[in-house]
């Protein structure tokens, strides 16, 4: 016996698959710095220093890109281009301060719908 939808028929026989996503590493990240979206939809980063980002191969997907400060005392600051903030427009860029606590951490959320990037941010202490 199982259970039947318009797209998926589940029996007793059906397994879990479990997917794990393996971030992919920017490493130690200052100045201008691209993120290669065809490395992954998820991708991290660990700030030394302000950071203007470029983004290249972006995915009609949700992409996620987790940054984190790299030291105590300094505020830093991320800039993402304005075709990134399609929710505000007539902005040229978008700034976004880190904060300056060694457990500061900031993650984006972008969503591209086919037309228009759509940025979302949770900031956060570690």
């Amino acid at each position: 016996m199982g259970i039947k939808t318009d797209n998926l028929e589940a029996t007793e026989n059906t397994k879990t698959v479990t997917t794990e996503f393996t971030p992919y590493d920017l490493g130690t990240i200052s100045g201008t710095t691209n993120v290669d979206w065809a490395n992954g939809d998820i991708q991290i980063g660990l700030m030394s220093a302000d950071v203007t980002f470029t983004f290249s191969n972006p995915k009609s997907t949700t992409m996620v890109l987790r940054i984190a400060h790299a030291a105590s005392g300094v505020a830093y600051d991320i800039t993402v281009p304005s075709s990134y903030n399609a929710d505000e427009a007539g902005l040229s860029a978008k700034v976004y301060d880190l904060g300056s606590g060694a457990t500061s951490r900031s993650i984006f959320n972008i969503l591209h719908d086919g037309t228009n990037y759509h940025l979302g941010r949770t900031a956060f202490e570690a």
